[in-house]
Parts: C-alpha cells; sequence; structure tokens
C-alpha cells in the first residue's frame, strides 16, 4: 500500500492558527477560507495541539456567555472547555426524538475532541490513514512531522482519488492503484484516455 511520501495529493496546506488568538479569529479564518477546520498551533513550539473545525462553533451557539466573550477568549481556552466536557447520558426526551436529531445527536458525540486532532505522518500507508478515517469517522487528517509540526492535510476525497480511474478528469493521471495496474498490463495514460506503450503497438 502506498504511503503519502510517494503521492501528491490535490491540496497539502493546512490552514494554522495559533492557540492564543481569539476564538473570534479562528472563526473568521474558517469563513474566509471556506474551510472545515484549521489546525491550532502552540506557538512557544509550532507544535500542533488541536484542530477547531466549524462543527464545534455550535458550541458557541449554545451558551449565550460564551458567544459573548468570542472575541476575548482565547482558542486554547474554547478547546479546553470541550476537553473538559464530560459524556452526556442520553435523556428520556432524546430517546424518543426524531430518528434525524438522534443521528445528529451521535455524530456530534462520536466526533474526535477538538483536543485530539486525527494526525499521520507522511510515511504512513493510505491503509492505515483509512483505518484512521473509518475509526474517528472524520474525513481529514493532519500530516505532522516527529516534533509535532504540522506538514500538510489529507482528506478523505485525497484517498479515494488514489483509487479513480484514470479518465474521470483529464487533470489527474488517475490513482497509484489504476496507474500500477495499467503499467503491468502494458498500458499508461495519454491527455485524458488509456493508451498502449510503444512496444504493445508494434
Amino acid at each position: 500500500m502506498y504511503a503519502f511520501s510517494s503521492i501528491m495529493f490535490e491540496n497539502e496546506q493546512a490552514v494554522q492558527i495559533y492557540g492564543d488568538q481569539s476564538v473570534a479569529e479562528a472563526i473568521h479564518v474558517l469563513w474566509e477560507n471556506r474551510i472545515g477546520s484549521v489546525a491550532v498551533i502552540e506557538p512557544e513550539t509550532e507544535r500542533l495541539i488541536a484542530s477547531l473545525r466549524s462543527s464545534d462553533v455550535h458550541l458557541l451557539l449554545e451558551d449565550d456567555e460564551l458567544y459573548s466573550n468570542r472575541k476575548k477568549m482565547k482558542v486554547k481556552d474554547f478547546i479546553q472547555l470541550d476537553a473538559n466536557k464530560g459524556e452526556s447520558n442520553a435523556t428520556a426526551d432524546e430517546l424518543t426524538a426524531l430518528p434525524s436529531e438522534r443521528a445528529l445527536s451521535l455524530r456530534n458525540n462520536l466526533l474526535p475532541r477538538m483536543i485530539s486532532p486525527v494526525t499521520n505522518r507522511k510515511s504512513d500507508t493510505l491503509k492505515k490513514a483509512m483505518k484512521d478515517f473509518a475509526e474517528t469517522e472524520t474525513s481529514f487528517s493532519f500530516l505532522v512531522d516527529e516534533h509535532g509540526r504540522v506538514e500538510g492535510l489529507i482528506t478523505l476525497k485525497d484517498v479515494i482519488l488514489q483509487f479513480s480511474p484514470p479518465c474521470m478528469d483529464s487533470r489527474y493521471d488517475g490513482g497509484g492503484f489504476f496507474e500500477s495496474a495499467l503499467e503491468q498490463t502494458g498500458f499508461h495514460v495519454s491527455g485524458g484516455a488509456i493508451v498502449p506503450d510503444q512496444k504493445h503497438t508494434s
């Protein structure tokens, strides 16, 4: 199975904010970049300490005091609130809620805590990334070095593209799986089409 270091991904950039920035600044970064998550970095060491997702912003909307303090509260303090939050037990009202409401509640409880972002190393295999995505029910992982500094971002889309047929989009040669299979059968991709190698045309 291919390692990240041998694969070219469509998007390797991870947007970062510092833990001592305000929650309001973090929300603005999420909105401005139209992304679902930002890496939260410790200013002193530049290490990844958490991730802040657009889905976490609902915590602000549930608490008037938190919302009113969003410009003063630091991201690291907001994340700590989530880390300290205990697992909630389902009430009778929740058990009788509509299935869609229960599903939404369950999904929020199953997502990794902000303080526990999913990470991978460039030496990891795609198999490991897929396992991490499945176990944590997340759709992205931060690529980090041996010191915990962010080197990039891998998304579920990046992994799926590695197994996509070559001709779906002429901008891409197709995933590593198909490219390898084509090479073994004497074909390659050229201009968005599958063509035989020269030795097979003579």
